[in-house]
């Protein structure tokens, strides 16, 4: 008895950690994604990470034509009503990219967000900003999440084992709105 007893307080204790992992996507064409977010020190942004992991049965690196134009994210509350994004002055910037290789059986995280949005510094606590058209101002007490869909067309003269291809649905994840 005290074996299976000890079974299920590993799992009980066990079970928050797995919880708050972040779901990936349904793999595509060998490629499956996930989004996560971080808090910036002294800053009501939110920093936004993407990562990718490679599940091709083919071994070799899967190349990615990543840019953040490649993302259509949506904030939402608890029933999927979308959050409005704000208008207001922007002056953000964006790293130039480069197709990004992924090696087999690989993980690869990077951040994908660049404030640039103007906001209310004795207001705005909690800011998801992924680019101009791309911001949200997250009220306080209540709970969004962020979601998305990452779409790559194919090109003409991609390999059909390598360059990657397709549309992945990003599974929704809370946002924290407590500093």
């Amino acid at each position: 008895m005290q074996p299976l007893l000890s079974v299920i307080i590993f799992i009980a204790l066990l079970a928050p950690l797995l919880a708050a992992e972040p779901q990936w996507s349904e793999p595509v064409n060998g490629i499956r994604a996930r989004l996560s977010l971080a808090r910036q020190k002294d800053s009501p942004f939110l920093k936004v990470f993407i990562e990718f992991q490679n599940t091709s049965d083919v071994a070799g690196i899967k190349k990615l034509r990543f840019s953040p134009e490649t993302i259509r994210a949506q904030v939402a509350d608890d029933n999927g009503t979308p959050l409005k994004t704000p208008v207001g002055s922007y002056g953000g910037l964006s790293p130039t990219w480069v197709p990004l290789g992924l090696p087999f059986e690989g993980t690869l995280r990077f951040r994908i967000s660049f404030p640039g949005m103007g906001y209310r510094r004795d207001q705005d606590r909690t800011i998801i900003d992924l680019g101009f058209d791309s911001c949200w101002v997250i009220p306080d007490g209540s709970s969004y999440f962020l979601s998305g869909e990452l779409t790559i067309p194919k090109q003409e003269g991609d390999h059909p084992h390598f360059d990657w291809n397709g549309t992945l649905i990003l599974p929704k994840i809370p946002i924290p709105t407590k500093q």
